[in-house]
């Protein structure tokens, strides 16, 4: 956690991983994030897997360095409540369906009249408005629909616990909730900031959409070549060795004819024959380990990496060098590996993070200390 925005209280209503994980860049950057959660249930991201003793280990990836607080939505009494947390609080992110926190009574104009300064930052697979807009979306819907994943059949889509669209949006949404609160350093108001993962998802392959817009289904583009991952005695490795400056240092290392005709010196030659180059290097590649093609390119100045496992992900020199991999307390599993924020700060230390909260965990501390109930009044609320 990094004390950046430690003068900043972000109202978490989201559940699963797009608002959740904008949250948490919140939370690592300093400021307090109150996740409210569904009394007796919580977020449903707390009863996704995998599991370890029982324990999401989802979760945890998108809630540390949080607080908790269970509220009855439905009720008089838990809108209440809500209404003076959103009185309190900079930021709301919410990613309900579009026009959910309107049906509450809680949509931005009525914010604004509670909190004229917050930010509402509200997450969805389309958008607040348009045809679409009121579409349920998880992930893959989108990821399907932005192309993100262009041939299923040939195994390219690979349904994990970490899914790209939500992803890419979490990080969308908390680059503009901290854009807003700077712009409102200048205007002092609030405004509302509609986030979409479509959008967000097609615009994570500019390159691609252009060059089909251009120059029609073609498959996959290329920027240069040869370039790809490639086989070796003892495992894979990804070589990217297009750019001019390295296919010249190549050309020094594989003393294949057809790598060193001087035509493929012109760029523009290299990827209309990439095929053919790339099946050069391969039978290369195929005479070495992965170790000893990592020093080789390394030496010569061309990037290459060996495609690891997770056990190599854990043992990566560089990552525990730079002490970027947290082991956070997690129920029943002992200290669970997630990444850091892949930022350092030279202005600010890198202090603990803080685990999950259990459910509703924070509840009278909350309303004590936030909306000035007495423990006997806030334990009231919490049954």
């Amino acid at each position: 956690m990094i004390k950046i925005l430690d003068d900043v209280r972000v109202l978490d209503l989201s559940r699963y991983i797009s608002g959740p994980s904008c949250c948490r860049i919140l939370a690592d950057m300093g400021a307090e994030v109150i996740k409210v959660e569904k009394a007796g249930h919580g977020d449903e991201g707390r009863h996704c897997g995998p599991f370890h003793n029982g324990s999401s280990l989802y979760f945890p990836a998108y809630n540390r360095n949080k607080k908790s607080i269970t509220i009855d939505f439905r009720s008089e009494k838990g809108k209440a409540v809500l209404r003076g947390l959103i009185e309190k609080s900079d930021v709301i992110v919410e990613n309900f369906r579009a026009g959910t926190m309107a049906k509450m009574g809680l949509g931005f104009e009525e914010i604004q009249k509670i909190n004229p300064g917050a930010i509402l930052v509200s997450i969805n697979g389309f958008g607040q408005f348009g045809p679409d807009s009121k579409r349920p979306a998880y992930d893959q819907i989108i990821s399907y629909r932005a192309h993100l994943y262009s041939n299923p059949a040939e195994g390219e889509f690979h349904l994990g616990p970490d899914l790209m669209s939500d992803t890419i949006m979490g990080m969308n949404a908390a680059t503009a909730a901290i854009l807003a609160l700077y712009d409102r350093k200048k205007t002092g108001k609030g405004q509302w900031l509609d986030c979409c993962m479509l959008t967000s998802s097609v615009g994570s392959w500019p390159i691609a959409l252009a060059d089909y817009a251009m120059n029609g289904d073609r498959g996959p583009y290329l920027i240069d070549a040869p370039n790809g991952i490639f086989k070796t005695k003892d495992g894979y490795v990804q070589l990217t060795s297009g750019p001019q400056p390295m296919f010249m240092r190549l050309r020094e290392i594989i003393e294949d004819p057809i790598i060193q005709d001087e035509k493929y010196i012109d760029g523009k030659n290299r990827i209309q024959d990439a095929d053919l180059l790339v099946e050069r290097v391969a039978v290369w590649m195929k005479e070495h380990t992965c170790a000893e093609v990592d020093e080789i390119m390394d030496t010569n100045g061309i990037t290459c990496g060996k495609v690891c496992t997770w056990q190599d992900v854990l043992d990566d020199r560089q990552l525990a060098y730079r002490d970027d991999i947290i082991h956070l307390p997690v129920k029943n599993c002992g200290t669970v590996p997630y990444a850091k924020f892949p930022v350092h700060f030279s202005g600010h230390e890198y202090l603990e993070d803080t685990p999950v909260p259990e459910l509703g965990e924070n509840n009278i501390d909350i309303l004590t200390s936030l909306l000035g109930m007495t423990p006997e009044e806030a334990e009231a609320h919490t049954k």
